[in-house]
C-alpha cells in the first residue's frame, strides 16, 4: 500500500510538471469569469503576464484555467505561451459586456450543458483504480468534447497471478441538479495473461496438473483476450484537482481463459490537469 501511494504521489508531481501554463498578454488585467460568458460574475482579475494553469481547452474561446487558488473561465485570445510577446492591448472582450454574439454562443452552449451534455473539465487524470477483481493504474483523456478513452494496467488479477491492460472508449454526461458529478458508460477490449499455478494450484501435482486426461504445466502463463464494459459515477472536486470515482466493469475473456466476470466494483481516485 505504501509503494501504491508513493507512486501515486510521483504521478501527481509529474502531471503538474506537464500541466500547460499561459499568461496574460494583454495590457490590462483579464478578468476570470464564473462561466465561459462575459454574463459570468467576476472572481478577479489577472495582471498583465499573470500565470494560470490550463484545466480546459475544449472551448476554442475560453479556457478554463485556475489563478491564485481560483478556478473560472478565461478570454483564450489574451492568453499565450511564455516568451511569446505578443500583446493585446485592445479592448478585452472578456471585460466587455456588451459581446452579444459570445452570450448568444455560450447561452445555447449552457442549455445543452444542462440537458446533460458533458463538457470536459480537465483533459487528463491520472490515478488508481482499486476493484476486487483488477486493481492498478488507471489513465483518462478526453479526446473530444464528452468522449474520452481510459486504459487500465492491472497488475494484481485477484488471486491469479495475471496482468492485463484494458482499453475503453467512455461517454461522459452531467447530472442536472449535482455539481461536479457526471456519470459516463464505455466499451473497450483487454490483453492479459495468467499464472495456471494459481489457478489450478489445489489440482497441481509434481509440477503438472490433470483436465480430461491431458497434462499441463503448472507453470505456464496462458495469453487471454476479452471485450469490457463499464459504467460509473465520477465526482470533480471544484477547489483541488482530484476526481473520486466509482464503477461497475464487466469483462468476457473471448480467447484463453473463457471466464467472465460480471460485478467488478471499482472505486478510482485521479488527479486530473
Amino acid at each position: 500500500m505504501k509503494k501504491i501511494f508513493s507512486t501515486l504521489l510521483f504521478l501527481m508531481i509529474c502531471a503538474s510538471v506537464f500541466a500547460q501554463t499561459l499568461k496574460n498578454s494583454s495590457s490590462n488585467g483579464l478578468n476570470m469569469r464564473s462561466e465561459p460568458s462575459t454574463s459570468g460574475s467576476v472572481l478577479t482579475s489577472i495582471p498583465p503576464n499573470g500565470k494560470v494553469t490550463v484545466v480546459d481547452k475544449s472551448n476554442s474561446e475560453w479556457y478554463k484555467v485556475r489563478y491564485d487558488g481560483k478556478t473560472g473561465y478565461v478570454s483564450s485570445k489574451y492568453l499565450s505561451e511564455e516568451g511569446n510577446t505578443n500583446n493585446n492591448s485592445n479592448n478585452n472582450s472578456n471585460n466587455n459586456s456588451n459581446s452579444s454574439n459570445n452570450n448568444s454562443r455560450n447561452s445555447s452552449s449552457q442549455k445543452k450543458s444542462n440537458s446533460g451534455n458533458y463538457s470536459a473539465s480537465y483533459n487528463t487524470g491520472i490515478g488508481f483504480r482499486f476493484g476486487g477483481w483488477e486493481s492498478g493504474l488507471t489513465i483518462k483523456h478526453f479526446i473530444k468534447g464528452n468522449a474520452a478513452i481510459e486504459g487500465i494496467l492491472s497488475t494484481g488479477w485477484a488471486n491469479y497471478g495475471g496482468t492485463r491492460i484494458i482499453g475503453l472508449y467512455e461517454i461522459q454526461k452531467t447530472i442536472p441538479g449535482a455539481a461536479g458529478l457526471s456519470w459516463f458508460y464505455g466499451v473497450g477490449g483487454h490483453i492479459g495473461s495468467y499464472n495456471n499455478r494459481y489457478w489450478n494450484n489445489g489440482d497441481c501435482k509434481g509440477g503438472y496438473y490433470y483436465i480430461n486426461g491431458r497434462r499441463y504445466s503448472c507453470d505456464t502463463n496462458r495469453l487471454v483476450i476479452g471485450i469490457d464494459g463499464i459504467i460509473g459515477l465520477e465526482y470533480l472536486f471544484q477547489e483541488i484537482p482530484i476526481t473520486l470515482g466509482l464503477d461497475l466493469k464487466p469483462s468476457i475473456d473471448i480467447i484463453g481463459w473463457g471466464g467472465s466476470r460480471f460485478g467488478d466494483i471499482a472505486f478510482t481516485a485521479r488527479y486530473v490537469f
